[in-house]
Order: C-alpha cells, then structure tokens, then sequence
C-alpha cells in the first residue's frame, strides 16, 4: 500500500523539520513571520501526525498557499515536500495510481508527461490480443506544458547571452586579437538574440507575457540588433 500525497507531505514536513532542528512551535513560528497565522502549533501537528475526524478524513490537510508558506519557512522546495526524489521510491500521485517518484516530479513541474500506458479501443484482435486502435490519454499534454518549456527555454538564451564573453574567450586561443574576440561576440550574441526574439514571439502567440528583459537586451523586442 502507498502512501496519498497528503501522507507524504505531513512525512517530508516533520522530517525536513526535525533535519533542521526545529520546533513544531518554531516552525509555528517562522509561517507566522511570513503572514500565515493559520498555521500554529496545533495545526502543524494534526497535519503531521494525520491525526483523523471521526469520519476516518484527516483532521487538517495542507492548502497550496499553506504548503508553499511551510516550504519556504523549512528551506526546501515546495515540489520536494510532495515529491521526495531519492527518499521515496513511488508515490501515489494519483488515487490508486503508484509511479515512480521522479516521474511524478516531472510531471508536476512540466518536464514529461504522466507515465500511462495507451488505452486500447476498437474490436480487439483474438489471435493477438490487440485492440483495433490506441488512444493516447495524454495527448496535448505538450501543449499545455508548453509555457513551463518555453519559461525555461527563454533562460536559457538570456543565460547564454550574459555569458557568451567567457563562451568565447574559452573557445579561442589566449592570444587571438581583441578585434576577433569582439567580432565572433557579435555574431554569437546577434544569434542568441534572433533565438530569444522568437521565444517570446511564441510566447505572445500563446497569451503569455515574456519577462522583463535586462536594460541591454530590451532592444531585443525592439527588432534591432546590437
């Protein structure tokens, strides 16, 4: 039997607190510095010992923002108090449904598509066994894990452009011409630039709104170069 996310999560907040040293009345205390008063003393520990309402239901379970406030005030990623990757071989990320820890840490930040195995639909075949058609039950998830690939996608360019002077100066002799460094730190900025003028035209496509750009690469949505 595997434990619901709630279990998990109640498990990983006592076990992050107790690695930090902490009080169940300090913990109280650092959500309550960060405006989350909800979050007491008792409330902690009916989250973390589950304790049950007379129904059998846990008597507190942890809400988004709550989870976000104790993630913050224990120094760990939220994603890690749902889904501890190297502590937790599988998780029941949904009802019933037990994959592997990483795999649902990827899913939940975007990175991959729910691990699920094709439905098989149609008349099935009696020599083989095979439907006559698959549905693919995650189909479309690309698109809607979309903004997460492009907000990474668009780091990736800004990081490549700030850092494109050390790119070059490690690709390049010691002793290559100033003038020539310069040169190929153009061209190599100009064509991260037409990279990330693309991304956020994408983004805009899609009804996103692309970051804030650095002062030196807002002529970027400008459509000029530099």
């Amino acid at each position: 039997m595997h434990s619901t996310l709630s279990d998990v999560v109640a498990e990983q907040i006592r076990k992050r607190r107790d690695a930090l040293g902490l009080t169940r009345e300090q913990l109280a205390e650092r959500c309550a510095s960060l405006g989350v008063d909800e979050l007491t003393y008792g409330a902690i520990t009916n989250i973390e010992t589950g304790r049950k309402t007379k129904e059998g239901t846990r008597r507190r379970l942890v809400a988004v923002d709550e989870l976000a406030t104790i993630a913050r005030a224990l120094r760990i990623p939220p994603a890690l108090l749902v889904f501890p990757v190297g502590r937790t071989e599988q998780i029941e990320a949904l009802p019933g449904d037990a994959i592997p820890t990483g795999a649902a840490l990827a899913w939940f930040t975007g990175e991959w598509r729910y691990p699920s195995e094709l439905i098989g639909c149609g008349e099935t075949d009696e020599a083989t066994g095979l439907s006559e058609w698959y549905e693919d039950p995650e189909a479309g998830w690309e698109e809607g894990a979309a903004p997460v690939a492009l907000w990474r996608q668009h780091a990736d360019q800004v990081s490549r452009w700030h850092t494109a002077p050390t790119t070059i100066r490690r690709e390049n002799p010691e002793n290559a011409p100033e003038a020539e460094l310069q040169a190929k730190l153009g061209r190599l900025r100009q064509g991260i630039e037409e990279e990330l003028r693309r991304t956020r035209t994408t983004m805009r496509q899609l009804g996103l709104t692309p970051p804030a750009l650095a002062a030196e690469l807002r002529h970027v949505d400008e459509g000029g170069n530099r």
